[in-house]
């Protein structure tokens, strides 16, 4: 006889799920629409858009050590749903903005609520899931974002059609306040606060820079979708709905399974080979000039990331004690939303020297160095620094 399996859907973590999917829902709403209305509303020009989104993610970047502090010292809910309130209401603020600095302004303050939410969701999903199961879970959970991803931005631009953005903003607010309502009704686990002497340590945590590293790595190279691939499908002839949508399930497809193998095997598998992935499917994007070589990119890069994004979340979290999670998962967010910035930057200045087809080969290649890291240093130091309250 096999002894049962503990459960992952729980009451209280399918009701965090939700209200994580309603989130993410509204913020994959506000995402594509939010620089038309710059522009078609506020006369914002096309080279301000993107501060829209630097802004939002330095704001998010630095608010996450704070929010990873508060949610191992002052408690789990009161610093989620602080951050969750927050994000809902500030998006029924957009509407009164009259210029473009103004709604600058919101973004940065909307950003602060969405570093908070984020990294307090994850964490208390983790403390919610079973210790032998935590991997296989947190797959499930980040699939929120990824469904979000797959039709959010479409529905929001058809909401938007014809400059209706009041009734896309109230849309957009409603959703997140029913997640902010769902989040209220639920039990949030009882962890001990961690009572130690403020450092570093309490905002940035030691013993998972190594599989930080790995996750600003493959998030820099992700900066070259986030902010050129609309402008290489325009360039191609492609469809960047049809890239979002056939990556969005092959994604969802990939991590509930990425997540059971480090659970029952380790990272070796899922995480090295998700990096392989990712070199392929940058390489193959790079020289993609029809769709069926589009769609195997996006296909390859959906695997590829939905094995890469839950394992570094789970060994992150395994590698430290419950009282700990919170710093945990705002070290390993703080290095995805670095990798992000950068690799926006970074890339855009290889794309300006060449092209945007040898900027995605050069975004796979970069992603050899993480791919040696692993295989030199990290696994093995997984192996032998992870905690054992993981089986807890």
């Amino acid at each position: 006889m096999h002894p049962q399996r503990p459960p992952i859907w729980t009451r209280d973590f399918t009701l965090l799920w939700m209200a994580n999917f309603l989130m993410a829902t509204s913020f994959y709403f506000l995402l594509p629409t939010v620089p038309g209305f710059s522009v078609s509303v506020l006369g914002a020009n096309k080279s301000q858009v993107g501060y829209l989104i630097s802004v939002y993610t330095v704001s998010a970047l630095l608010i996450r050590p704070a929010a990873g502090y508060l949610l191992d010292v002052k408690g789990r809910k009161i610093t989620y749903i602080g951050g969750l309130i927050a994000y809902a209401l500030l998006i029924f603020s957009y509407p009164a903005a009259t210029s473009f600095l103004f709604l600058l302004a919101i973004r940065f303050v909307h950003g602060l609520g969405w570093g908070t939410l984020t990294t307090g969701g994850s964490t208390v999903a983790a403390d919610l899931l079973p210790g032998q199961r935590r991997g296989e879970g947190l797959g499930y959970y980040g699939l929120t974002m990824t469904l979000a991803m797959a039709f959010g931005p479409l529905l929001a631009v058809q909401l938007a059609a014809g400059g209706q953005y009041n009734r896309l903003f109230l849309i957009a607010g409603t959703i997140a306040a029913l997640a902010m309502c769902i989040g209220l009704v639920v039990r949030y686990p009882q962890v001990a606060p961690s009572r130690g002497k403020f450092t570093w340590r309490s905002v940035l945590h030691p013993r998972v820079l190594p599989v930080a590293a790995i996750s600003l790595f493959t998030m820099a190279s992700y900066g070259g979708i986030v902010s050129f691939l609309t402008l290489f499908t325009e360039e191609r002839g492609l469809n960047t709905g049809v890239f979002f949508l056939i990556y969005a399930a092959a994604m969802s497809l990939s991590r509930p399974f990425a997540g059971r193998v480090l659970d029952r095997r380790g990272p070796t598998l899922v995480l090295g080979g998700g990096i392989a992935l990712l070199v392929l499917g940058y390489a193959t994007l790079g020289f993609s000039q029809s769709l069926p070589l589009f769609a195997l990119a996006a296909v390859l890069l959906g695997v590829g990331n939905g094995n890469v994004l839950p394992t570094v979340q789970g060994m992150a979290i395994n590698l430290v004690g419950s009282k700990e999670r919170g710093v945990a998962t705002s070290t390993l967010f703080s290095a995805t939303d670095l990798g992000i910035g950068l690799g926006s930057t970074i890339l855009g200045w290889i794309a300006d020297a060449s092209s945007l087809s040898t900027m995605y080969v050069f975004s796979g290649l970069l992603l050899l160095i993480p791919l040696t890291f692993f295989f030199a240093y990290v696994n093995r130091y997984y192996a032998s620094h992870k905690e054992r309250e993981v089986h807890k």
